[in-house]
């Protein structure tokens, strides 16, 4: 994990944001024996859980809200991504994760996840008891486009 000499001089900071933000994946990768989560996921829970004092707890809007990423870019790795579209991706998981903590806990969706198999977006979105992914998606677009606070 790259951490720049200058955050060591702050670690409340940022350095403590990053820490939390890897040791989630690490947890995620623990909690799924192993087996690499949809990219949305992974990244969304990782910003979530790393949010300091929970200071994340109301969701900021940017000024150009966009357009929601479609729902193949957000399951494909971030680094296929060009740097603009990869940055709204990492928003745009945030955002979905947040849509799904609002239904259920993220214990209670790991704990549903099949103990073998591949972690689809379509047993992600089972898990958080969406009847599909593409519904998942589309429920998190609508709120998107509409600027819903989560």
């Amino acid at each position: 994990m790259p951490i720049a000499r200058e955050m060591l001089s702050n670690v409340q900071g940022s350095l403590a944001t990053i820490l939390r933000h890897e040791l989630s994946h690490a947890v995620l990768s623990f909690r799924s024996g192993g087996r690499s989560w949809p990219t949305w996921f992974d990244e969304g829970v990782a910003q979530y859980l790393s949010c300091r004092k929970r200071d994340c707890d109301q969701f900021r809007f940017p000024p150009n809200n966009g357009v929601f990423t479609g729902k193949e870019d957000l399951s494909k790795p971030f680094v296929t991504l060009n740097n603009v579209d990869a940055g709204r991706a990492y928003l745009h998981s945030l955002y979905m994760v947040r849509l799904i903590v609002r239904q259920t806990s993220l214990d209670d969706i790991i704990a549903r996840i099949p103990a073998t198999g591949t972690l689809t977006s379509e047993v992600l979105a089972e898990a958080a008891r969406w009847d599909s992914y593409v519904n998942l998606w589309r429920d998190t677009n609508y709120w998107w486009t509409e600027k819903k606070e989560l």
